[in-house]
């Protein structure tokens, strides 16, 4: 009813949340397509930049990323502090949305403010399926972080016991 009174459906609050942005977060996906039919900008950025692909990927509401990149929104776009989509799903164990992002050419050599790439968020926070799917894809190209921590030691850290069972894949990777 709202909508139907012209209501600005662009209209944020004070954290710069337009209400796509909270149908983003809450996943209700009737109220983002509605929002979406009536011209709510999706390239529109929160607070801390991230875009509405980012929060879907932050939230793992593949079938938001998907209506996303359907309209062509930007999948690249990094937040304030680096983190790229592809990034996020990857540091979060989405490997469904992940791997939807490398189809759509979603770029893979990017790394965070801590210059940690997509292999070793997954590694870092003990992804066994999303590192597989990055091995999988040959996306083992990696760069030291900023604290010279190789996957394996990233495993050890964080007690990823499943991932230390991969030791032979993850040897052969190469470090620039």
């Amino acid at each position: 009813m709202l909508i139907e009174k012209r209501v600005d459906c662009n209209k944020c609050d004070s954290w710069r949340e337009s209400p796509l942005i909270l149908a983003c977060k809450n996943g209700n996906i009737e109220i983002f397509k509605m929002l979406l039919n009536k011209g709510a900008d999706y390239n529109k950025c929160d607070w801390y930049g991230k875009s509405l692909v980012t929060i879907a990927c932050e939230y793992g509401h593949t079938e938001i990323v998907n209506i996303l990149l359907d309209r062509g929104a930007d999948f690249n776009k990094c937040d304030e502090d680096g983190m790229s989509p592809v990034l996020i799903a990857c540091q979060l164990g989405h490997t469904e949305i992940a791997n939807m992002l490398f189809d759509k050419r979603a770029t893979c050599i990017k790394s965070d403010s801590s210059d940690r790439s997509a292999l070793m968020l997954a590694c870092e926070h003990g992804h066994t399926e999303t590192l597989k799917m990055l091995l999988d894809r040959q996306l083992g190209c990696t760069k030291w972080s900023n604290w010279r921590r190789s996957l394996l030691t990233l495993a050890c850290e964080h007690g990823h016991t499943e991932i230390l069972k991969m030791k032979e894949e993850l040897t052969f990777i190469r470090y620039r």
